[in-house]
Parts: C-alpha cells; sequence; structure tokens
C-alpha cells in the first residue's frame, strides 16, 4: 500500500493524497479520522480484490461495490448512505470516491448511492459509476459505466470506445476481465491492455491486509471457537491450525517476545472436541499458570504475538502475498514501558519478515519509542533518511487535515503535535509545581 486519498466517505468531504510508510503510525484525538482512514483502506482495497458485476441485473453492466460486512473485513459500515459524509448528502452529486495505490498501479473508484433506498438505508451494494487503472508508465484505462464506454490513455493517444458487458471471463475479478475484454476491441493495444490486466492480477494478488481491531481482553479459562464473538477463541483456532511445532520459527517468536514482555518462558495450547482451546504458560519464575491468571495486559500481548505468529506462519514462502497489517490501539491495557516495547516488535517484525504496519495508537510512549528508534540508526543526513526510514507518524487533528510529523535523523519531529498529546503529562506536572510555589 503506498497511498491513499478520498472524497465524500465518512469524516471527510476531501481526503488528500496520504502516503502509507513501511510503518505507519496514526495518532490524534477521539473522533479526527483515523479509523475513517483505516476504514477506506480496508474497503476500497477489498472491493478491488472481489468487484463482480450484477449479472442478476440485464439492464446494468456496473459491478457493485459493498459497504456491509464483506468478505474479509467487517467494518460497520453498512450502507453507502451511512457511509457518505454529512456535507455531501446535502449536495445534488451524491458520489463517495476513492483512490489507492498497491505497488505501481493506482486504482480510482467512484461509487453512487441509490435515492430509492435512502430512506430505509436498506442497500449495502452500490453501483460503480467509474473505475480507473494506471500504472506506473502513465498507461491508463478509465471504465466509465454511467455512459457505457471505456478510454484508453497512453503517451498522448485517447482512445474512447462502446462498453458492453465483459464477453471474455478469464479471472473472477471482473476489473481483469474488463481490460482483457477492452484489449479484444482495440486492437492495435492489444498487447499494452494485456499487459496491464496482469499487472492489476499480480498487484491484487500479491497484496493482502490484515485487520487487527480493538477486542476485549477476557481471564477465562476456556475459549470456545464455537462461540463467534469469542475473538481470542478465534485467535488461538488460527493458530491451532497452523500446526506450528516447538522448533518452528513461529513459536520461537511467541518465545522470545513473551521473554522480552515479561510474560514467561514457555506456553502450550490444547484443543479439546476441535472447538475449546486451553492456554497455559510458564512464567518468568518458573510456575505453569492458566492464560486467564495473567493480568489483562498480559493476555492483551500474548494473543497479539499468537496472531503475529499465525501470519508468520501463513505468509511465509516467495508464492505468498506480502502482508500489511492494520492494528487498532495495540497499547490497551498495557504499562507505559510495555508499550514502549511495541515499537520494537513492529520494527524486528518488518526487518526480518518484510510485514508491513499501520498501527492506529493514542500512545505517545510508541511513538517516543519510535522516535529513539530512528535515532538509534545514526542517518547521516536527511537525505539517507528518506530513503531508508520505515516509519512515518501521521497527526490527525480535531479540525484540520491530517499531517506528517516528518523526521529528522535527531529523531525529532520537523512539526508539532496539537496540544492533548505530547503536552498533556507536562502540563499536568507543571499544575502541580505551580501549585506547590504558590504555598
Amino acid at each position: 500500500m503506498k497511498e491513499i486519498s478520498f472524497s465524500n466517505f465518512r469524516r471527510f468531504e476531501q481526503f488528500p493524497p496520504l502516503s502509507l510508510g513501511d510503518i505507519t503510525f496514526l495518532v490524534g484525538g477521539n473522533n479526527c479520522g483515523k479509523s475513517t482512514l483505516v476504514k477506506a483502506l480496508l474497503l476500497t482495497f477489498d472491493n478491488l480484490r472481489h468487484i463482480r458485476n450484477s449479472w442478476k441485473d440485464p439492464s446494468s453492466h456496473a459491478p457493485k461495490f459493498r459497504f456491509d460486512a464483506n468478505q474479509i473485513h467487517d467494518l460497520h459500515v453498512g450502507t453507502f448512505w451511512r457511509a457518505l459524509n454529512h456535507h455531501a448528502a446535502d449536495k445534488k452529486d451524491k458520489t463517495i470516491s476513492f483512490c489507492l495505490t498497491v505497488e505501481q498501479i493506482t486504482f480510482g473508484i467512484t461509487i453512487e448511492g441509490n435515492e430509492n433506498d435512502k430512506d430505509d438505508s436498506y442497500e449495502t451494494l452500490s453501483p460503480i459509476i467509474l473505475l480507473s487503472i494506471q500504472d506506473a508508465d502513465g498507461i491508463s484505462v478509465t471504465f466509465d459505466y454511467k455512459n457505457s464506454q471505456a478510454t484508453l490513455c497512453n503517451e498522448g493517444t485517447n482512445i474512447t470506445l462502446a462498453m458492453e458487458r465483459p464477453s471474455v471471463i478469464m479471472n473472477e475479478n471482473d476489473i481483469i476481465n474488463q481490460i482483457v475484454d477492452f484489449s479484444e476491441k482495440c486492437s492495435e493495444y492489444e498487447d499494452i491492455l494485456k499487459a496491464l490486466a496482469q499487472k492489476v492480477a499480480e498487484t491484487l494478488r500479491n497484496n493482502v491486509i490484515e485487520y487487527i481491531y480493538t477486542h476485549a481482553a477476557m481471564q477465562k479459562v476456556v475459549f470456545s471457537y464455537e462461540d463467534k464473538n469469542d475473538y481470542i477463541a478465534a485467535v488461538l483456532h488460527d493458530y491451532f491450525e497452523e500446526q506450528i511445532l516447538e522448533n518452528d520459527k513461529e513459536h520461537k517468536f511467541v518465545l522470545e517476545w513473551m521473554e522480552k514482555f515479561g510474560i514467561g518462558t514457555e506456553f502450550t495450547i490444547d484443543c479439546k472436541s476441535g472447538v475449546a482451546y486451553y492456554v497455559k504458560i510458564k512464567n518468568m519464575a518458573g510456575r505453569e499458570m492458566e492464560l486467564a491468571d495473567l493480568g489483562l495486559g498480559y493476555i492483551q500481548i500474548m494473543i497479539l504475538l499468537l496472531k503475529l505468529a499465525t501470519f508468520i506462519s501463513r505468509y511465509e514462502g516467495p508464492t505468498t502475498p506480502t502482508p500489511t497489517i492494520v492494528i487498532e490501539e495495540p497499547e490497551q491495557n498495557l504499562h507505559p514501558r510495555l508499550q514502549s516495547l511495541l515499537a520494537d516488535l513492529f520494527a524486528d517484525m518488518y526487518n526480518d519478515f518484510g510485514f508491513r504496519f499501520i498501527i492506529e495508537t493514542h500512545s505517545e510512549y510508541i511513538i517516543r519509542s519510535v522516535q529513539n528508534i530512528v535515532l538509534q540508526q545514526s542517518y547521516q543526513d536527511q537525505e539517507e533518511l528518506e530513503q531508508k526510514n520505515p516509519f512515518k507518524v501521521y497527526y490527525f487533528p480535531t479540525t484540520r487535515l491530517p499531517y506528517d510529523m516528518g523526521f529528522i535523523p535527531s529523531g525529532r519531529f520537523q512539526n508539532k503535535f496539537d496540544s492533548g498529546f505530547f503536552d498533556e503529562a507536562g502540563r499536568l506536572h507543571m499544575t502541580i509545581i505551580k501549585h506547590e510555589r504558590g504555598k
């Protein structure tokens, strides 16, 4: 994932292009748009990977965009009308647009709501009226479903042809089918368009987003996979299904970080009847205990480590996709020192396995730790930092658009946070000092 922008979606009328780093942190107050960005990214990419035409409606060849719980992530967006920015709802042109760059391909999608479904917000599938694909070489193709035409742009040449439903079904993804079908009607550029279709197929196949949303840590002895609302049971089930052995790197990864976080030195997961999971931990003193007997913070970290180990197993090998892992508030229930250690965990996973991260957080300790990691790299100058530093930190103000904090080689930021983040502890401390001096 390289860059995303969007318009008329939830909080933002216009969200300008935001470049994603290898490890990107989103910080800011409540209700300032961090979750909106995450939902826009997940919705757009999930739909791109699973676009299908509506074959039940012979009068339309426009593919549909899903706003409900789609095939991968349940984002609780629901419908077009719930997603539409409230300012845009008062305008005549009621559309939502997303633009996402994945590797060397930029995708643009514009969706229109159905006025007939506005009152009860029933419709979860909305028609895509415009779909564009452009590669890094400047070749682009645009499908205008409202006017039933497709346009190719290449080195100053524009070719527009009437568009019908794809007659060539070579892939379950109708973006690819549409490009191939266009290539057969545009014979002069057939090779260029088929090469673009291949690039799109490879880009969507070689990338995947995993989403670790905010969830409760529960002090239970037995976790039942039959309870579909039990997040911990689902994590334990996924880890167990990977059949990870004691000598496997995934198991060693969990053990290494258990010790770093001070949780313990060993763990076991037992499964009964295929649905009930029991977890035992050998703590730092060598005593075996139930996972439920740990504090909530340690349970939270343990589940995160098992989830990440599952991803290591799932995405190893040259033919598997490269995951981008989105995590919401990984610091919940954690002591400040353990919050700081999360930055090292994410940095090591990027260095060791190539995993990319987008992390939504309120933790100043994580951000301070990231600054220290940047400092320890001893970048010679700003140019070297820009080339090698994997971290980006974006601040989301309450009343303005988000901005890049901008690292410098010392680990400091070029820009400042709004009041209420880094300065809050200092403000409270100064209140105490002033009170003491006034006595």
